[in-house]
């Protein structure tokens, strides 16, 4: 038997089972995943409950991937048995990998969603308010599209004051993500100025999921996500269920149901104004009557503290006091007089006073015994000075003087005094 050396052998087992196994589909879980950044590859190994095979994705299959390879996924490889020689090791060198039991883009959709969810594109507190009353609306769409007809008419039906604005995008295919971002960029780019969009419809009518997966795209979520405009997503119909959709402001079903959404109905306003008038008119009446009656109420404020009804007060309250104080001083002098009638009567029968009017009627008598027993010269006078008897020698030169008989008084002034 021929001996071989180490390389000899490995070559001719390369040769083997690379030409045995050129194509091979192998399901297993992922596992050891190594993916270089430098160079792009990816080096994992597939295992089952029994065994384990080393893969290898190179950089130009793993750019093809649909969704990102993660430790522990099950999955199906498919791709050709390679043996690296120098170290006689084998291993599968996959061209495609998909999900086991999930096809690739919807296991790339799932991932996308919960990245984009981490990131807070779908939180309720990030997203703005839809406009109460929009007057310029921004529609990306194609504008041949049977989608734009039937917005365009369904608006000037609701809410014929606003105004929609087409933006001509590519809706679907090769170049639908790209159009779409650069029309939501330039709508947004309007913001806070007079020519602003109150809103941004993105639209277009049914078709296919692969027509519809474009709206899928992380782009779009990030253009929609980052718009200060508020948007709103009406891709394919009710039952279509997009990315777009989780990411703007407010989804609606169809494109009509995005203007039944965002445009109020015209006819409901009116009969709402209608009735906002009578509820206006009636309170209005109302208040019209409460301010009367408060008028009333201020003008006869007014009038009772107006000046003349003031003076009127004061005349009529000094006219009471003016009677009060007549009759409190008739009251007065009365109680006085009384009092002094009942004095007068105590005094008069008082004894002291009983003994000195005896004392003063019994003097009395008695100077007018002594006058009458008083006798002058023929011609003689009583001399007095100041009412009050006075000697002549006490008088003196100037001294004014009365001279007093029973037939008359004189009065006299000294104009000298001789000492005898």
């Amino acid at each position: 038997m021929h001996v071989l050396s180490v390389s000899e052998i490995n070559v001719q087992i390369k040769a083997l089972l690379e030409a045995t196994f050129l194509q091979v589909r192998v399901q297993g879980e992922v596992s050891n995943l190594t993916i270089h950044k430098v160079s792009g590859h990816a080096y994992f190994s597939l295992k089952d409950s029994q065994s384990v095979i080393k893969c290898v994705l190179f950089k130009g299959n793993a750019n093809s991937l649909k969704f990102a390879l993660k430790e522990g996924q099950e999955v199906v490889v498919f791709g050709g048995i390679s043996v690296y020689v120098p170290r006689g090791d084998y291993q599968i060198n996959c061209f495609e990998i998909e999900p086991k039991d999930i096809g690739s883009l919807t296991l790339a959709l799932e991932q996308l969603k919960e990245k984009l969810r981490l990131k807070g594109y779908f939180d309720k507190e990030n997203k703005l308010p839809k406009p109460h009353f929009p007057k310029r609306v921004a529609v990306i769409t194609s504008q041949n599209s049977a989608a734009w007809a039937d917005m365009k008419k369904i608006a000037s039906k609701r809410w014929p004051m606003c105004e929609l604005v087409c933006l001509n995008a590519l809706m679907q295919g090769e170049g639908c993500v790209q159009s779409v971002v650069e029309s939501i960029a330039y709508a947004d780019s309007f913001h806070d100025t007079k020519n602003a969009f109150d809103a941004i419809v993105v639209a277009r009518g049914g078709g296919s999921m692969e027509d519809l997966y474009s709206f899928n795209d992380e782009k779009i979520a990030d253009a929609l996500h980052f718009a200060r405009t508020f948007s709103m997503s009406a891709i394919g119909h009710e039952s279509d269920f997009l990315l777009s959709d989780l990411v703007a402001d407010l989804r609606a079903s169809t494109p009509s149901n995005a203007m039944e959404i965002l445009l109020p109905n015209s006819d409901e306003w009116l009969q709402r104004l209608d009735g906002f008038n009578v509820k206006l008119h009636r309170s209005f009446k109302t208040l019209l009557h409460q301010k009367k009656a408060h008028l009333e109420h201020l003008a006869a404020s007014l009038k009772r503290l107006s000046f003349e009804n003031k003076h009127h007060l004061n005349a009529l309250k000094l006219e009471k006091l003016t009677i009060a104080l007549e009759n409190k001083t008739l009251e007065f002098l009365r109680f006085k007089k009384t009092l002094l009638e009942k004095i007068s009567i105590q005094t008069l029968t008082s004894p002291f006073l009983q003994t000195k009017t005896e004392r003063l009627n019994a003097l009395e008598n008695a100077l007018k015994l002594a006058h009458a027993n008083l006798k002058l010269p023929q011609f003689g006078a009583l001399v007095s000075k100041n009412h009050q008897a006075v000697e002549l020698e006490a008088l003196k030169r100037g001294d004014k003087i009365e001279l007093n008989n029973e037939k008359a008084r004189a009065s006299a002034e000294i104009l000298s005094v001789d000492r005898v």
